[in-house]
């Protein structure tokens, strides 16, 4: 039978914070269309309509502030906000692949 694991260890582990790679662009506001897992083909926001760069879905390149480079509006990542089921916190990705807090506490 298999060993029971801590109730906080097994939260954790359901926690897409702790269980994904986080493309940036999934969790910002301006994204309007989802594309390939593996190519940045069919990714586009309000800021790229033609198609996202690879660096920035990548994370390489953090579009954390307008750069002028866009194709369509001037609007940088702007995250969704995610609340925990437990605390009731609120927390977000940032455009660098990080999570922080609201508060920002720790």
């Amino acid at each position: 039978m298999a060993k029971e694991r801590p109730e906080e260890l097994r939260a954790q582990m359901s926690d897409v914070r702790y269980t994904e790679v986080p493309i940036p662009c999934q969790h910002c506001k301006h994204l309007t269309s989802l594309g390939s897992q593996f190519s940045s083909e069919g990714w586009t926001c309000e800021a790229y309509p033609q198609g996202i760069r690879y660096g920035i879905l990548t994370g390489k390149y953090p579009h954390s502030e307008v750069t002028g480079d866009e194709q369509g509006m001037m609007v940088a990542y702007d995250p969704r906000i995610y609340k925990e089921e437990d605390t009731g916190r609120k927390w977000h990705y940032t455009a660098d692949r990080n999570w922080v807090y609201v508060d920002g506490k720790e």
